[in-house]
């Protein structure tokens, strides 16, 4: 494979500039030549893998020898960099990508990319401990502060909201000297009443006094890593990512605060499971996700520009004759070829393959992608009573975008 075509991004490459979108509107071709012919003497990035500012200026060795002829720098990536494992954006070091998922073990620097181009980052897999643990400052000041939110306490309650209006001083006041002893609840991470409720001990020793509660909470409920509020339960958290193992209590707070709320990481299996409404409409549609479709073949970038009318329609007279993949959840050729009975019963017979997904496939909890295997989903996030299209519908519609896994 030509890893030129493979690091180059024409969508990243567009989104990330905007004088690129007003000149060039999606137009791939006209991004890509623009990429050959300027973008790589202005060390700009093509991808979440290569920003070449970034790949010489993080490199000491590489300043010294390149400068900013960031033309040098690209060949350098190229013949030498990918091989040595550099990191090479903010986003990518591909060290910490095997590290941190030892099933990539295996792969070689190049199959590495490629992985996390097509399957990683789509999947909310991090490639950065920047993102993840090492991020995690050592912690300072007091943790009443961080666990506090005003926006949060601002918006959860209507009468905060008619006094206060944003004032984050006078939320605070006001949860210092009336919130703790309601019971109320001051972040996604504490909220007293449930604190106490969800503890029996708590519950024998405080009743409903929450102010001794919250005292509790932060002299040993912290360290003790007891779920605290709907949202948060540490324990979870820890589990469901891995490489928080190391993470203090402290820290594991900090983490899901800053980062991994905001990217839509779970810390509670409840809110897993039962976040996913029942399922409607037809399961066919459910599947077909245009902007996979779209980002994954260029032939379909170059002729449709993400009209997901008329990509819906090649799927349907084309796609699936071709056994091409329609999502993260079915890839047609991977379905086949993954199962010696599909291939001894259908061969390179697509449309019957893409059939029997649909009336055997799902409800026999089949592996139909590289990144679905509804029975690890289902194993990996205790979600046991859901059957094969719950699951389907859980991880299509909360779980891809919760950075669950499901391989």
């Amino acid at each position: 494979m030509d890893m030129k075509e493979v690091v180059f991004d024409p969508d990243f490459y567009h989104n990330k500039y905007p004088d690129l979108q007003n000149a060039f509107h999606h137009d791939n071709a006209k991004l890509r030549t623009h990429w050959q012919n300027h973008g790589i003497k202005e060390g700009r990035a093509c991808s979440d893998v290569l920003d070449l500012k970034f790949y010489v200026e993080n490199h000491p060795d590489l300043v010294k020898a390149f400068g900013t002829d960031y033309t040098k720098a690209y060949e350098h990536y190229f013949r030498h960099g990918i091989k040595e494992m550099r990191q090479s954006s903010p986003t990518y070091n591909p060290k910490v990508y095997q590290a941190v998922y030892p099933f990539l073990a295996n792969l070689t620097p190049c199959q590495l990319i490629w992985h996390f181009r097509n399957m990683g980052r789509p999947q909310g897999m991090i490639a950065t401990m920047g993102f993840a643990a090492m991020a995690v400052p050592a912690m300072s000041g007091d943790i009443k502060d961080l666990i506090f939110d005003p926006d949060f306490y601002h918006n959860k309650y209507p009468d905060l909201q008619n006094a206060f209006h944003h004032d984050n001083a006078k939320l605070r006041t006001h949860w210092q000297n009336h919130g703790i002893k309601e019971g109320r609840a001051c972040s996604d991470v504490l909220d007293l009443k449930f604190y106490v409720e969800n503890h029996p001990d708590l519950v024998k020793a405080f009743g409903t006094d929450y102010t001794k509660a919250y005292e509790h909470y932060f002299r040993h409920g912290i360290k003790e890593m007891r779920q605290s509020s709907p949202t948060y339960n540490p324990k979870v958290y820890q589990a469901v990512y891995p490489f928080l193992a190391n993470l203090t209590p402290c820290q594991l707070i900090w983490h899901f605060r800053n980062m991994g709320r905001p990217q839509g990481m779970i810390a509670t299996m409840g809110f897993a499971a039962m976040a996913v409404p029942a399922m409607s409409g037809d399961i066919k549609d459910l599947i077909f996700d245009p902007d996979f479709y779209h980002n994954k073949y260029p032939d379909l970038q170059n002729a449709f520009h993400h009209d997901n009318a008329k990509l819906r329609t090649h799927w349907q007279n084309h796609g699936i004759k071709e056994g091409r993949a329609c999502s993260d959840v079915l890839d047609l050729k991977f379905y086949v070829e993954h199962h010696p009975d599909l291939v001894k019963a259908f061969g390179n017979d697509y449309p019957r393959a893409y059939e029997h997904f649909f009336r055997h496939g799902i409800k026999e909890m089949r592996q139909s992608s590289p990144t679905y295997n509804p029975k690890v989903y289902q194993a990996r996030y205790g979600l046991e009573g859901m059957d094969g299209v719950q699951l389907l519908n859980h991880f299509m519609t909360f779980g891809r975008t919760h950075y669950m896994w499901a391989y």
